[in-house]
């Protein structure tokens, strides 16, 4: 059950921070300190990871959340590596009775802000390393953004989305929580900057992938890998079989022309593979992906294949064996 304590004159001016905490008298005590230290902070109380979830879907927009590592429904680093998932512009500190050197180690890998031993835990450490953590990831994304934004469609280059597949293999793989790659191209490009111009390519790439980014939740990430190929990366998706609706509804975006000077059709071919289901390691999941981009175009374009152990990589080697292509289109 979700509780709040405010301390401030107008919420939409306050610091607002999430306190996951099962222990109600841990997380009132760090409630009251924080608002004596601070009267423009608001705070929220949740005691599980299902509640904390909820508030951040439906509540207000969470600037910083102190997370405790022992909750009912979430142990260890899975609870604020859910939360990350989630909400990943979410500021997030974990409050833990575990200070080995492994746990801060996992903790900063998988994007967490900072950490505290609750042996150091007192108020005026806690409402330090809050503001030094909101400062430190305001510029950190500051960075991100001069040197992972792709200029020509404002969404990430080629160095990003390495970062973002990464991020996502390792959730994958430490925690068993599946995503799936995306790579896409646009059909004939070339043909369509030889015939038009590579302006009105220019054109198309950013009309392109703005068509892409509005088929995907916010926690997903779609950027330019370079030329006119795209990735996509859909990240701790529970049920696979939704899949194919985000595929076909791509492809059916590209449906309508794009209008630049002259009404222009363009179509889109797409593989997909999963993590972990269909690779081990972050490389063998962006070359099944790709593996499955070549099965759609070997198979007339304009459709999408899920990626299978019998497909036939680029180079025309023989398949592995077992099951059959899976392929769909609109």
């Amino acid at each position: 059950m979700i509780s709040r304590t405010m301390k401030v004159a107008t919420e939409q001016d306050a610091m607002q921070i999430l306190i996951v905490e099962d222990n109600d008298v841990v997380a009132e005590g760090l409630s009251r300190a924080l608002i004596m230290l601070d009267s423009r902070i608001c705070v929220h109380r949740v005691s599980d990871l299902q509640s904390a979830q909820q508030l951040l879907q439906n509540g207000p927009s969470i600037d910083v959340a102190l997370v405790d590592l022992g909750l009912p429904d979430a142990q260890g680093i899975e609870a604020p590596t859910k939360l990350k998932i989630f909400s990943p512009d979410l500021v997030i500190v974990v409050i833990t009775g575990d200070s080995s050197s492994d746990t801060a180690l996992s903790l900063i890998r998988l994007g967490i802000q900072d950490y505290i031993p609750k042996s150091e835990a007192t108020p005026n450490r806690i409402f330090r390393t809050i503001r030094l953590a909101r400062e430190r990831y305001e510029r950190e994304q500051k960075l991100k953004r001069i040197a992972n934004i792709d200029q020509l469609t404002g969404a990430l280059n080629r160095r990003g989305l390495l970062g973002a597949i990464r991020e996502s293999n390792d959730v994958a793989v430490r925690l068993n929580i599946p995503s799936a790659l995306m790579t896409i191209d646009i059909d004939h490009f070339k043909e369509i900057n030889d015939t038009y111009g590579h302006p009105i390519g220019d054109l198309i790439l950013r009309q392109g992938c703005r068509r892409i980014a509005h088929c995907i939740r916010e926690n997903d990430v779609v950027g330019r890998a370079g030329g006119d190929e795209f990735w996509v990366v859909l990240n701790g998706f529970t049920r696979p079989e939704n899949i194919p609706g985000i595929a076909k509804k791509m492809l059916k975006s590209f449906s309508a022309p794009f209008r630049v000077n002259t009404d222009i059709m363009a179509s889109i071919s797409i593989g997909v593979a999963l993590m972990p289901d269909h690779a081990g390691t972050m490389q063998e999941w962006m070359q099944k992906s790709d593996i499955a981009l070549y099965e759609a175009k070997r198979n007339g374009r304009n459709q999408w294949a899920m990626y299978h152990a019998d497909m036939k990589p680029a180079d025309g080697t023989a398949p592995q064996p077992g099951g059959r292509v899976k392929l769909q289109s609109v």
